[in-house]
């Protein structure tokens, strides 16, 4: 990575027992790590990411429940948002002035569209 220039690596692995350490030794200057390695995704193509005031990425996805994933400055951490089965598809996040997160997201027959906020 450029020394000063902010860059964000992410990688959502299904399954598996790796850890979550960086990789420097990548082409091109890419840092990748393990988000989220404990969950069975479908199409991964249903996530989306925001990077809060202090630069730190949060990652909003679905699968069995919608999750919302951030760096902490130190490591990643994961929660689960809806604990609605089946709920996340489509998630869209944002981080507002005040620090808030939003996460629009539809239901788990993809019917309803759905609000979280934290």
């Amino acid at each position: 990575m450029v020394e000063g220039v902010p860059g964000i690596g992410i990688q959502i692995r299904q399954g598996g027992a790796e850890d979550g350490a960086a990789d420097a030794g990548r082409p091109g200057g890419w840092r990748t790590g393990f988000v989220d390695a404990t969950h069975v995704f479908g199409a991964l193509n249903m996530r989306s990411i925001a990077v809060d005031a202090a630069g730190h990425p949060h990652i909003a996805y679905g699968g069995l429940n919608l999750y919302h994933a951030w760096w902490s400055g130190d490591a990643w951490r994961t929660e689960i948002a809806d604990p609605t089965r089946g709920t996340g598809g489509h998630a869209s996040i944002a981080i507002d002035a005040r620090g808030s997160i939003h996460i629009v997201y539809t239901d788990g027959d993809r019917t309803t569209l759905k609000y979280a906020k934290k």
